[in-house]
Formats: structure tokens, sequence, C-alpha cells
């Protein structure tokens, strides 16, 4: 049976509802309440967000909103349930039920069942057990320890966070920058917004050592690996920085897409500025440095190469959409899966996979607005469409040899016999 929903629980939610009740909040004006509402407005990128108690109250108020009066008729399904008619009831309107057309239900049904396998094309091996894996990994906070230091005593607490975090300064950032950066207003304005989309670090540090407990167990990894969040100041383009066996995550990158510090960014770019996407990105980033780049200059070589590290991250999190895997929006990823057969046919007919061409690479693979297919659809499309093509070929061929392991895809360089035996043909 496929879950489509599994309610989780965090001691971080039970300490929240007691902190709301403890403070005699039980209206809708408690802050808790509008932080959510204001996290859940980036999320679906829209302008306002309200929540209410229940789903018939969603209802009723949807209904004043269309202005629906006493006396007016509202056409429901037949097959509901009491809360919509009852929605209805309330504002003395009139609930008419109809019988829903046979044919619009089995193509209802065909409609649902493709995005349950949407939903779960990236799970690949979810209910693996990797309890027992300790991963030998160390999660720090720089960023909180930075800017809760004492301003008076700031030297003695600035050699104190470098015994602390000697790593990080190993990376090459300079002490003397850290006094302007902890005085500078500007910056603690920066931080102040990260401290509140990351007010508490518990439930990314448990998807963290989740993650790396399916890494450790993949790759049977004996590395000790220190990951830092810190805020960056948008000083580098890339959101994680991988040196050896550090990586640093800038948080400052994931306010939301809708944040005012992001309002000069493209919107491909900062689409995925967005806290759902920090270990897609981090997996993406340490695999990028730590696997070589194909000697095969093909176009298809690349696309695999892409394809194999979105593999990759989809095993680390096998319980992350594609849409997050590939840093796509729900859109974007829903006109891959409904143009799929087209964009395999454009590359094939048109004979792109084993050219050579720098120009294809740019168009395809690398990081755009939209893929440059130079028809009238060019714009409705994703950016690096070359690398989700690529995905999709090395599932078929993950799929098509069950024995082989992760480490065994790395080590097949083929680039044809990959896509030979994966039997890749999209309909």
């Amino acid at each position: 049976m496929i879950k489509l929903y599994e309610p989780k629980l965090y001691k971080e939610d039970i300490e929240l509802v007691n902190k709301t009740l403890n403070d005699g909040w039980i209206s809708g004006n408690s802050p808790i309440v509008e932080k959510f509402e204001n996290k859940l407005k980036n999320f679906c990128q829209t302008k306002y967000c309200t929540v209410t108690s229940s789903g018939t109250t969603a209802l009723h108020l949807s209904l004043l909103s269309s202005d629906i009066k006493k006396g007016d008729e509202v056409i429901l399904p037949s097959l509901t349930y009491i809360a919509t008619a009852n929605a209805v009831n309330y504002i003395g309107a009139k609930p008419v039920f109809c019988d829903i057309n046979l044919k619009f239900v089995k193509q209802l049904f065909v409609y649902v069942c493709s995005g349950l396998l949407f939903l779960s094309s990236c799970i690949n091996d979810g209910n693996l057990d990797v309890s027992s894996v300790s991963p030998m990994i160390k999660i720090g906070h720089f960023d909180h320890d930075f800017f809760g230091m004492d301003s008076v005593n700031f030297d003695d607490d600035l050699l104190m966070l470098v015994k602390k975090y000697p790593d990080f300064f190993k990376m090459g950032f300079e002490k003397s920058v850290f006094k302007n950066r902890f005085f500078d207003t500007e910056i603690g304005e920066l931080y102040d917004a990260v401290d509140s989309v990351f007010s508490s670090t518990k439930e990314l540090d448990t998807e963290l050592y989740r993650a790396f407990q399916y890494y450790y167990h993949h790759f049977k990894s004996h590395d000790s690996l220190k990951i830092y969040t810190w805020v960056s100041n948008f000083e580098r383009l890339d959101p994680i920085l991988v040196s050896e066996n550090t990586l640093l995550i800038s948080l400052d990158m994931y306010l939301g897409a809708e944040s005012h510090f992001y309002k000069t960014a493209p919107d491909y770019i900062k689409q995925r500025f967005d806290k759902m996407y920090i270990l897609s990105d981090l997996f993406r980033s340490y695999f990028s440095s730590n696997i070589p780049l194909s000697d095969n200059n093909s176009l298809l070589a690349s696309m695999l190469y892409y394809g194999k590290i979105h593999y990759l991250i989809s095993s680390m999190l096998p319980n992350y959409s594609s849409h997050i895997i590939m840093g796509y929006t729900i859109d974007k990823m829903q006109w891959c899966i409904r143009n799929e057969a087209n964009i395999w046919a454009y590359f094939v007919e048109n004979k792109l996979l084993f050219s050579s061409h720098q120009q294809n690479k740019m168009r395809f693979i690398e990081d755009a607005p939209f893929s440059k297919f130079y028809t009238s659809f060019d714009r409705e499309s994703p950016g690096r469409i070359g690398q989700w093509v690529g995905m999709k070929i090395v599932e078929a061929y993950m799929n098509s040899h069950p024995d082989v392991t992760l480490i065994d895809l790395l080590k097949e360089t083929d680039a044809q016999k990959i896509l030979r035996e994966s039997r890749y043909k999209p309909k």
C-alpha cells in the first residue's frame, strides 16, 4: 500500500503547542500562528495566507469570499464529505449534488495514479533500514555561536570560536574579517532573518543525520565529515561550500523565495532559496566535488554524469520528491513529465546525444531560466533539462540492474552502454 501521507510529530511540535498554551494564546493571533502563516505563504509563493481552525471553516470562508449568498445554488459532487454541504448550509445557500461522468472518473483515476508515480519516482529504497548506521558526522552552527558572542569580550570569544571550529577557519577565512562582520548592522539584520526562519535547527540536524545514514550505508564510508551552518552575507555564489571533509551551509541563502534580500535575483535562481532544498543542494555540491567529470565530451556523457549525481541524491533522500531532488518547482517538474517523450524524440531526431558541441551543453545542461529547444514552448521548460533526462536514463538503468550498487554505477563510465542497457524509451 502506498502511503499518501504519514504525520510526523516531533518533540519541537509538542513544545510549541505547550508554549502557546502556557503563553495564554488560544486564538488565531498567536505569534506562532503568524510565523507559520508567513512560512506557508513563502512556501506556496503567494502574497497572502491565513490558517483556519478546520477544513469546514476554510470552505465556509471560501464561499463567503466568492460572494455566495442566501438562496444561491452550489453544485457539489455526490461523492463527498458532509463538511462540504455544511459549509454551504451555513450561509443559507442550497447544496446541489450531481453525479460525475464515468468517463471523467476513469480519466481522473489515471491522473491520480500518474501523480502517485510522480511523487514516488525518486524513492529508490525508502524502506531501507539504516537505523543501525552511525554516520561519523559533526554538525555545528557557527552562525549561532558567532552572533551569540559578547561584544565586550569579542577578541577572547573569537579565539574560543577558532578553537571550536578549526576546520572552518582553515577554509581561508581571516579572523580579522569577522570583527567587522560582527558589528555590521546590515549583516546583523540578515542574521535576524536567518534566526527567524531557523529558530530551531533540530529538524535540520535530524534530516542531516538521517541522510548521512543512507550515505554511510551505501558507500561503506569510514571518513569523518563536518557540517557547519553560517551566514555568508552572499559572498559566495554556491550556498554550499565543500573543502575536503568539511561542508558549509549558507543559511542566508534559504530564507524563502519571497525574502526581500533576494529581490534582485532571477526567479529561476531564487526559487531554490528555500530551506526545503538544503539537503539536495548539499549532496549535489558534495558529489560534484568528489566525482570527476567524464573524459567523454558528448552531450550524453554530460547528461549521465549529472543524472548519476541526481540519482545519488535521491538515494540519500529517498523520501524527497523529484522536483526537490532536481531543484525545480512542482510546475516545472510536471512539465518535464508531460513532455518526456517529446524531449527525448527531440534529442534523438536532431542527433544531439553524441554531439560534442559546447553550445548543446549550454542549451540543456547548464543552469538557465529555461532550456533552449528553439521552439515556442521554450519558456515553459525548466533549465538543465538534459540533467533531468540523464537522471531518468540512470533510473531506468538501475531498475534493469537491481544488483548494481551505487559504487558500481559510478565505476561504469561507458555512456553508450548505460543508455543501451537502460532500454530507456519514454512513451
